[in-house]
């Protein structure tokens, strides 16, 4: 999956976080929320957390690895921001 979205994005840093990632960026970036995201009993929940946190604090766009584009999304991302959009959250099938 990863290397589909280099193939079509060629110009964009892309990064895949390990649990060790997740972890770090938690302690360093978020510490208010270290207990919070270590309660949580599955690593999906934690998963699906820090998304946000990665989103709030690096902008961007996040997917997960099961998701693969059909085309480029430099054009879609350029229009929505154009808009004055900040979020734009796609439905999958």
């Amino acid at each position: 999956s990863l290397q589909i979205w280099e193939d079509m994005h060629p110009d964009w840093e892309l990064r895949f976080w390990s649990d060790a990632d997740i972890e770090e960026f938690v302690r360093t970036e978020f510490p208010q929320y270290v207990s919070l995201h270590e309660s949580y009993k599955y690593v999906i929940q934690r998963v699906d957390s820090v998304r946000y946190m990665i989103l709030y604090h690096f902008g961007g766009l996040y997917s997960d690895m099961d998701i693969y584009p059909r085309v480029a999304l430099d054009g879609l991302l350029s229009q929505w921001e154009d808009a004055g959009k900040n979020v734009l959250l796609a439905e999958t099938s």
